[in-house]
């Protein structure tokens, strides 16, 4: 049996769609009979389900005071433990939105060049060559390249990367560690056996800024699982636009706020509802007041609705009252789980015409686009599903459609399962 390692860097506290795709990933593996473990790094994953049993490695707070105090490395291990704690770990994690973006910067480009923090890549090597022994490592995105090398120098094992959103954090660091970082990540990619981008259109786009390999690229689409996903409606009682996304500046939810006050003043968009749905910190929360405050000096805050870090079953039974899901991204992303999750439930999208999301639109058949960063033609395109019923039912249903086709947790854990064991042999 094909043994691998996925290491997946948590969060701490909330929900996020890299952790929530690499969990839905392992437990594909699985089915498809490959032995796979999942190890926590950075801070604890916060998932909807209990697959990872492992300890915790590189703990962010051991991390960070290492870097501050080089002498902290040689500390008592008793102490570097308690460091790791997972409670003390997520409740510090509430406060990881405060890191400045020089610390960031610096913590990026030391962890990709492999400086510091050696006694705690030795206790991950070490545990893993006496726990697990694995024929591939897999790394949740390219941004642990650093670790490549030394994993098969020292575990004789091959090393594959999924590329997911890594360039929007990169090109956001100040110089001159944004330019630093992506040369020695282009430097570092090359220690790595092969790249699974979860699109074309952002696989290519690495494939161009890293100068990877053509051959060491392979796209694996994400996938979700659909049991016990409920059935939806594009026609709920009441017409509502639905956002649901981690509720930061850089998922758009201003500009669907913008969209939606340009439609509730036109008399025939006067029963339209906002529902928001989506992952808060306390670091965030002033971002998701102001959206509020907006909303209200609008005269439309009467007429939404908020529910923030909700579980599996909470998220679905909101969406029930969704008529038409948008996530305004203000960047390229390189996928977007809250697509699938949407035409899962036959809930139509509408979607800024940049990254990802015109290539998987061509595929499901679920949706509109709109220019991106432009409240007023995101309103025009939500009014065009919201005044044709019969669209939005067509749309609603030929993704979901293509949903259970080609996005299943099945077959991403196929396509892997089949790209990892070809890497084996």
């Amino acid at each position: 049996m094909l043994k691998c390692v996925m290491l997946t860097p948590g969060t701490g506290n909330f929900f996020c769609g890299s952790c929530l795709r690499d969990h839905s990933l392992a437990r594909g593996l699985k089915q498809e009979g490959v032995d796979i473990t999942m190890v926590p790094l950075y801070l604890p994953h916060v998932a909807e389900d209990n697959l990872s049993t492992s300890p915790l490695f590189f703990g962010g707070i051991n991390l960070y005071v290492q870097r501050k105090f080089p002498w902290f490395e040689k500390s008592p291990t008793w102490l570097r433990n308690l460091l790791d704690h997972p409670a003390l770990l997520r409740f510090v994690s509430r406060f990881s939105g405060m890191t400045s973006a020089q610390d960031l910067g610096e913590m990026t480009l030391s962890s990709l060049e492999m400086k510091g923090s050696q006694v705690e890549f030795v206790k991950l090597v070490d545990w893993l060559g006496a726990s697990v022994q694995p024929d591939i490592v897999i790394l949740s995105n390219c941004l642990l390249v650093g670790f490549a090398a030394e994993l098969k120098r020292r575990l004789k094992c091959k090393v594959a990367s999924t590329l997911q959103g890594e360039d929007s954090f990169l090109d956001s660091l100040p110089e001159p560690f944004r330019t630093r970082a992506w040369e020695v990540l282009q430097e570092k990619c090359r220690d790595v056996d092969l790249f699974m981008p979860v699109s074309r259109t952002y696989g290519y786009g690495m494939q161009q800024r890293l100068n990877l390999p053509f051959e060491n690229v392979q796209v694996v689409y994400n996938g979700i699982d659909l049991e016990g996903i409920p059935e939806g409606t594009s026609t709920p009682p009441m017409p509502a636009l639905g956002f649901l996304a981690n509720i930061i500046p850089g998922k758009g939810l201003s500009t669907l706020a913008k969209a939606f006050v340009h439609l509730k003043r036109k008399r025939e968009h006067a029963s339209l509802r906002l529902i928001i749905l989506g992952s808060v910190t306390p670091f965030t929360k002033g971002y998701l007041n102001e959206v509020t405050q907006y909303l209200e000096n609008s005269g439309v805050l009467k007429d939404c609705e908020i529910k923030t870090n909700l579980s599996r079953d909470e998220k679905y039974e909101a969406l029930k009252k969704v008529s038409i899901l948008s996530v305004p991204a203000t960047y390229g992303e390189s996928f977007g789980l809250y697509i699938l999750e949407a035409l899962a439930m036959g809930i139509p999208v509408v979607q800024p015409d940049h990254g990802a999301f015109r290539e998987l639109l061509d595929t499901l058949k679920g949706g509109l686009l709109c220019e991106p960063d432009h409240a007023e033609d995101l309103a025009l395109q939500c009014e065009v599903l919201l005044n044709d019923e019969g669209l939005r039912r067509r749309l609603g249903a030929q993704g979901k459609k293509n949903v259970k086709l080609h996005f299943t947790q099945l077959a991403m854990a196929k396509r892997v399962a089949t790209l990892l064991k070809e890497l084996h042999d």
